[in-house]
Formats: C-alpha cells, structure tokens, sequence
C-alpha cells in the first residue's frame, strides 16, 4: 500500500513539475532565435544593415566639443551640459557610459552575426563572396568599436601593459560579468579583426554599390582606421605608411583652400555658397554635411528618416541663429 502511495506521489509531482513549464520556459510568439534568424546569407546582410544602423559616435562628437574648446554657449542654452563646458567630469556623465553602452551595443551586434553566419553553408560561389565579404565587415566594426572605447577609457594608450576596456569576441551570457583586459590584449584583437576584414571584403558585394558605397566599410576606411590607430599608439612608421596607401589609392581629393566667395559689397560670405537648411549650395563643406556630396568622405555613417542628426545636439530646431541653438 505504502508503494501505491509513493508511485502516485511521484506521479502527481511529475505532472506538476512538467505542467509549470510554460511558466518559466516561455516562447513568444514571433520570437527569434539564432537558428531561426540565421538561414540564408541574405538574413546575413539584413542583421548586418541593422549593425551598421547601431554604430554611433555622436557621444564622441558632442561630448569633445563641449569639454574642448570648440564651442560657445548658445542664447538658448538653459544649463544643458554647462558644467561639462566648465570641465567638470564626474563619473556618472552621462556622455560617458552612452559611449560605453552604445559601442558595446554595437559589438554584441557583430559578434552574434559572427556567430550566427557558422550555421550557414553558402551554395554558390556567388553567395560565398557575400558571406565573406558581410563577416568582413562584422570584423571591421567590432574592430572599430573596440578601438572607439580604448581611445576613451584606457589611461595609457600606448602600453600595452595598460587597463584597457573588455575584450567581447563573443556573444556573452546574460548574467556574465567580464574583465577588463589589457590594452595590448584588445589592440591584438583590432589587428586580427581587420586583417580578416581587409583580406575578404570584396566591394562588389556591398549591399549598394550604386547609392552610397562610402556609407559601408571599405579598404580604405581600413587602412585610415589602420593609420589613425597606429598614429595614437605612437607607431609612427606605420601609421605614415597606412595613411600614405589612403592618399594614393582612395581617389578623394581634400576641397581646395579660399573657397569661400565674399561678396565683394557687403564683405559678407555669398549666400550662394551657403545656401539654405534645405537645399544644396556650391559649398562644398555643407554638401557634405548634408549628404548631398561626398567630397572628402572615407566613409560616412548613414542618418536616415527618423533617426536624429548629429545637429540636434546642437540645436533645437533649424541649424541657424533663429534655430534655437544650445552651442555654437
């Protein structure tokens, strides 16, 4: 009798155990998993899009302006940031920890396209090309990334010996806390990451070579990523070396000095060569500025319809005086 009771106990707590499953084992529906995400080298190309549209530096970009010497405060500027213009810098910026997250964002992004692309086999040679040349780019991103947040928060740069930033080849679990490496640990890292990067990437298999082929890694951001490291690291041979292949082979040209036209009655800059907020002018600079050109451009980060522009740190509105200017 004791053994009856024993088997229905165990029973009953087998079924309840097995009943409670859809408590802490949810599926959402329409939820993605990495298998399901990664089937084709076209889903590749779709979440390598959406790694591109993660990589962001407006953090760098406002937060040097203010802290340096490149900016005024602005007649509508009701106390944003005056204390970071004043350089105080206290651990809790917030300019500091939106670098920190968004680079780490960015590459979490790449390395679970690294990770995900192992499940596809390419079948055609065709398809090969773009698988390589997407994985490039994931490497040439997360390099970047990398190098972004030890320019940012390694004391030393140039010893490898140094603190450095943690090192993320990996797509980590949720609960892991990580280390910091140190900065030769993360600089060997950027090195292997673009020489994969340079050695596949193949820019016929751009997602658009016919649009805005400068808004993708290209081996010419590479090798100005390559000099601009080596320069910091104080390698001054390579980095002359990097920067000289950039000069000879990118086939861009830097604008002209004394472009600006004056009119000669006023002593005013032509309202032609300015233009308006909406329309292109025939300065160059603001063709640039606002992608009607690409003039000097290695490489740009697209902003499209819907994500703010790097004006809007500065601006309220409009980027004139009677836009509302925080900076100028």
């Amino acid at each position: 009798m004791k053994k009856i009771i024993l088997i229905v106990i165990l029973f009953t707590a087998f079924i309840g155990i097995n009943s409670c499953k859809d408590a802490y084992e949810i599926i959402q529906d329409g939820e993605f998993s990495e298998e399901a995400t990664f089937q084709t080298v076209n889903d590749m190309q779709k979440f390598i899009n959406n790694t591109y549209d993660r990589l962001d530096i407006s953090n760098e970009i406002t937060f040097t302006s203010i802290f340096t010497d490149e900016l005024g405060i602005g007649s509508q500027n009701a106390g944003q940031n005056v204390g970071l213009y004043n350089f105080v810098l206290n651990s809790g910026n917030g300019f500091a920890s939106g670098m920190w997250l968004s680079h780490y964002r960015t590459i979490n992004s790449a390395n679970r396209l690294i990770e995900g692309a192992k499940r596809i086999t390419p079948s055609t040679p065709s398809d090969q090309q773009a698988y390589n040349s997407i994985l490039a780019q994931a490497h040439a991103i997360r390099a970047f990334a990398h190098f972004q947040l030890l320019c940012y928060f390694a004391p030393n740069i140039k010893d490898n010996n140094s603190l450095g930033v943690i090192l993320l080849t990996k797509v980590p679990q949720a609960n892991e806390k990580l280390p910091r490496n140190t900065v030769g640990e993360v600089f060997a890292s950027i090195e292997s990451d673009l020489n994969f990067a340079y050695t596949n990437l193949d820019p016929v298999k751009l997602p658009s070579t016919s649009a805005v082929p400068y808004k993708f890694i290209s081996k010419t951001f590479i090798d100005a990523l390559r000099a601009r490291m080596y320069l910091y690291r104080g390698n001054y041979t390579l980095a002359e070396q990097y920067a000289d292949t950039v000069i000879n082979t990118s086939g861009l040209t830097l604008t002209p000095a004394g472009t600006v036209v004056v009119n000669p009655t006023t002593g005013f800059a032509n309202a032609a060569f300015y233009g308006s907020y909406t329309v292109a002018s025939t300065s160059p600079y603001k063709s640039m500025l606002q992608d009607f050109t690409r003039g000097e451009i290695i490489m740009a980060l697209d902003r499209p319809v819907g994500k703010a522009g790097i004006a809007a740190q500065f601006y309220f509105n409009r980027t004139n005086l009677t836009g509302g200017h925080i900076w100028i």
